[in-house]
C-alpha cells in the first residue's frame, strides 16, 4: 500500500509527534524517501551531518510522515527503528495512511522585529543551539528583551518568507528571533530554508519553514496574525 503513495526520492516531512522532552517542542524536519521495503521506509536528510552524528531520536519514538499525492496530502504514522548512518534513518510504518484535503495557512505581511544567523552545522550542533538560545530567552533571561532590528516579512505559522542580503542554499538552516512588538520576549526558531529565489543584486528571497519552535510560540504567531487581520481596514 505505501509503495502506491511514497516513491524513491519523494519529499516527505518527518514531525515529532510526541516530544521526547514532555514539553512543548515541535519539530519538523524534511527528508527524501530511499525505499519502502515490507513496512519500513528508509529516508535520506538534506542537512550537513558529522560523521559520528547522535541519532537524531530515540528508536520507537512515534512520528508522522508528511507528504503529497496528486494534490492530497498523505500523513502516515510511523516510529523509528534505527539510524543506517548519519543523515540516514529507517522508520517501520505502522500500517495506517491517511489522504487528507490540505488546507493554506493564513499568511500576513507585516513589519516585526527580526534577528537572524546561519546556523551552525552539523545538524545536531544546530539543533543544540537553538536549545540554548532558547533557555537564555525562556528560562534564565539575562535582562528586559532587547529590541530587535525592524523588517518586512511574509508570515505563517509553518513559515516564514523574507530577504537576504547574502544568498541562501534550500536545507541551509537559520536561527531567527522574531518580535513582534518591541522590549517583548522574542520568539526563537530554528528555520530551514524551502526555497530560494536570487536576485541579479547578489540578494534573494527565501522562504523558510520553522523546524524547530515551541507549540505556544506558534500560537502567538497564530493570534498575531488573526488580530492584525481582524483590525486591517476593510
Amino acid at each position: 500500500m505505501f509503495k502506491r503513495y511514497f516513491r524513491p526520492g519523494q519529499k516527505v516531512q518527518l514531525c515529532l509527534a510526541s516530544p521526547a522532552r514532555g514539553d512543548d517542542r515541535l519539530e519538523t524536519l524534511t527528508g527524501y524517501c530511499q525505499e519502502i521495503h515490507e513496512g519500513l521506509c528508509l529516508i535520506a536528510l538534506p542537512y550537513p551531518c558529522a560523521a559520528d552524528e547522535p541519532l537524531l531520536w530515540k528508536p520507537g519514538t512515534p512520528v508522522e510522515l508528511f507528504s503529497d499525492n496528486r494534490g492530497l496530502g498523505l500523513r502516515a504514522a510511523a516510529t523509528l527503528e534505527r539510524q543506517v548512518e548519519p543523515g540516514l534513518l529507517r522508520f517501520r510504518l505502522n500500517g495506517d495512511l491517511n489522504l487528507f484535503q490540505r488546507r493554506p495557512r493564513q499568511r500576513l505581511n507585516a513589519t516585526i522585529g527580526i534577528r537572524f544567523s546561519r546556523a551552525v552545522a552539523p545538524l545536531s550542533a544546530a539543533r543544540l543551539q537553538w536549545s540554548r538560545q532558547l533557555a537564555a530567552i525562556v528560562e534564565s533571561p539575562a535582562g528586559p528583551p532587547p529590541t530587535l532590528p525592524r523588517g518586512l516579512v511574509n508570515l505563517s505559522t509553518g513559515g516564514i518568507r523574507l530577504g537576504f542580503k547574502n544568498p541562501l542554499q534550500v536545507a541551509d538552516l537559520c536561527l531567527m528571533l522574531l518580535q513582534f512588538e518591541p522590549a517583548t520576549p522574542p520568539i526563537c526558531t530554528l528555520a530551514e530554508t524551502v526555497w530560494v529565489e536570487k536576485h541579479e543584486t547578489g540578494t534573494c528571497t527565501a522562504g523558510l519553514q520553522f523546524a524547530k519552535i515551541l507549540a505556544r510560540d506558534q500560537e502567538r504567531i497564530e493570534r498575531f496574525i488573526r488580530e492584525r487581520q481582524r483590525s486591517a481596514p476593510r
